[in-house]
């Protein structure tokens, strides 16, 4: 008993004084110590190759207009704003304070009705404006696309009907029966042939819904069931044949539209209706074929297109579309940044996306964007400070 009683009174000596200096030491060190929280937020690595900078406030020399008087007076005053420079920023997301911000909503309308937006005054940004400049040209597209696929435009019949009166005028054993047969079916519209004739429409509508690329609907061609039918019929009839593969088939089409003029001024108008609304037709039509024998590398040369190819219905061209293929010939590398390659050409002049006598509705497209891409040319210049992170996004 008195062994344990001198085992206790042994530790309670050495404890006591631990904890009465573990005390002191914690009261000297929150004297003479304090305790800085600080958080930093670091920018996303760089994801493209284009170099972007701040503006310079010393760039910057907006004229003093006394006309320009702002309509809703601050008080007994009026201001006049015509000389100030306003900065457009995009600053890092703070996650720990604006977890909101990191919420990705639906539309624009269920973004403005989420609980954090509600307690600010909501100012559109630049890419709500886009998206909705964006759906009126899509719809005004479709709208177009669609006139002129029913025959509505009063320029030609529908195309299927145009197409129709190429298949029955063409001779039997033509390569081109099986062809256009299938692009009708993909058009809903079906016509008798002879069975390795619907074994070759087969093939050609096989070959075509394996390439998804061709056959998948993308964008407003979406929206309804007779988008998505537009959308195959002109795909598959965009089909580019050259020299060494199904050249035939446009030969035996080029023929009876040299022998049916009125068919013939109906197919231009088709052509040359997409042609305006996109861009000029970057390969060679089927009439191009007529009552020639020359090389197609010469016809194009001689038509104005980019690509010794021909089709039925012509894909359009673009500026990027033509800087691709002049960069990458052979197909584009693992790794290339195609968007950044272009968007630093504009930027350095070697592209203008001024808008050709002969330019389609898309050209105009590109070329509005370009305030976007060289701030310094807009009219505008003089007035914003743009960062580097505002030109990124």
């Amino acid at each position: 008993m008195k062994t344990r009683t001198k085992h206790i009174l042994v530790a309670a000596i050495v404890v006591v004084p631990s904890i009465a200096a573990l005390t002191a030491y914690g009261l000297w060190w929150r004297a003479t110590h304090y305790v800085v929280e600080r958080k930093e937020y670091h920018d996303a690595p760089e994801q493209h190759a284009v170099e972007l900078t701040d503006d310079g406030i010393e760039d910057k020399t907006p004229t003093f207009d006394e006309s320009l008087v702002d309509s809703r007076p601050l008080g007994d005053w009026e201001v006049n704003a015509s000389a100030a420079v306003i900065r457009l920023d995009c600053p890092n997301i703070k996650p720990d304070v604006e977890e909101g911000m990191l919420t990705l909503h639906p539309s624009y309308a269920d973004a403005m009705r989420a609980p954090q937006t509600l307690v600010y005054a909501v100012l559109p940004s630049a890419n709500l404006v886009d998206g909705a400049a964006k759906q009126f040209d899509d719809g005004l597209y479709a709208a177009l696309d669609l006139a002129c696929y029913r025959g509505e435009l009063g320029l030609a019949p529908p195309p299927r009907e145009v197409i129709r009166a190429l298949f029955d005028a063409l001779p039997t054993g033509s390569p081109a029966r099986p062809f256009l047969a299938a692009a009708l079916e993909l058009g809903d519209t079906h016509v008798p042939l002879e069975r390795n004739e619907e074994e070759a429409k087969g093939r050609f509508l096989r070959a075509f819904a394996e390439d998804k690329e061709r056959s998948k609907p993308i964008s407003f061609y979406n929206w309804t069931p007779e988008l998505q039918q537009v959308w195959r019929f002109y795909r598959f009839l965009q089909h580019e044949f050259d020299e060494q593969s199904g050249i035939q088939i446009v030969k035996d089409i080029a023929a009876v539209l040299g022998d049916r003029p009125e068919l013939l001024n109906q197919y231009r108008a088709i052509n040359g209706f997409y042609g305006r609304l996109t861009n000029p037709l970057i390969c060679l039509p089927a009439d191009a074929l007529i009552d020639t024998t020359a090389p197609l590398s010469k016809l194009a040369a001689e038509w104005g297109a980019r690509w010794a190819t021909v089709a039925v219905f012509p894909p359009s061209t673009s500026r990027e579309t033509e800087l691709f293929a002049a960069l990458f010939e052979f197909g584009v590398p693992d790794g290339a940044n195609l968007m950044a390659e272009f968007i630093r050409r504009v930027r350095s002049g070697e592209i203008d996306l001024a808008p050709d006598a002969d330019d389609g509705w898309y050209q105009y497209q590109a070329y509005a964007l370009e305030a976007m891409l060289m701030p310094a040319k807009a009219q505008e210049k003089d007035k914003l400070l743009l960062t580097a992170k505002y030109k990124k996004r």
